[in-house]
């Protein structure tokens, strides 16, 4: 690990960042805008998906609205997060709290993956009613995912 951070430090990009006292709230304001959109994304589908909210909208419709918003959000935020690492990154690849957050995103775009996948291949799955209580429960998985992944990135902070 130790040689990854002397390598990534020594790269042009990291002595960039380091040195530019601008870029590094710059890219943090950016990630936590990304986050915003994620998690209002996740919330307005998780919401459908229970019930609550959007209900005149069929499933595949709410996903097909907010699941574009998620991936976009989701690439902004793997670019901001490699800048920060890039920044600092003997902050980031040792903190545990770091590697947590990325198991944690790897479960999460997985369940993200496996939603959207249900959602265009099978439309009618949704007016099943048995199969519909696995997906309220993954999709309030996901929501509780992402929630733990904005608390691992504040432990970072």
């Amino acid at each position: 690990m130790e040689q990854l951070i002397h390598w990534i430090s020594s790269t042009a990009l990291s002595q960039a960042i380091q040195n530019d006292e601008w870029v590094i709230p710059t890219v943090q304001s950016i990630h936590i805008l990304g986050v915003c959109v994620v998690l209002s994304s996740v919330g307005m589908i998780v919401l459908r998906l229970l019930g609550w909210a959007g209900t005149r909208n069929s499933v595949p419709d709410i996903a097909g609205r907010y699941v574009p918003w998620l991936w976009g959000a989701l690439i902004v935020l793997a670019l901001t997060g490699s800048l920060l690492v890039f920044g600092e990154p003997r902050r980031e690849l040792t903190n545990p709290a770091f590697q947590i957050k990325l198991v944690l995103v790897l479960c999460a775009v997985t369940l993200i993956a496996i939603f959207q996948s249900s959602t265009r291949r099978h439309p009618e799955f949704w007016k099943d009613e048995a199969r519909v209580r696995k997906f309220k429960l993954m999709a309030v998985s996901a929501m509780i995912l992402f929630f733990a992944i904005a608390v691992a990135g504040r432990w970072i902070a």
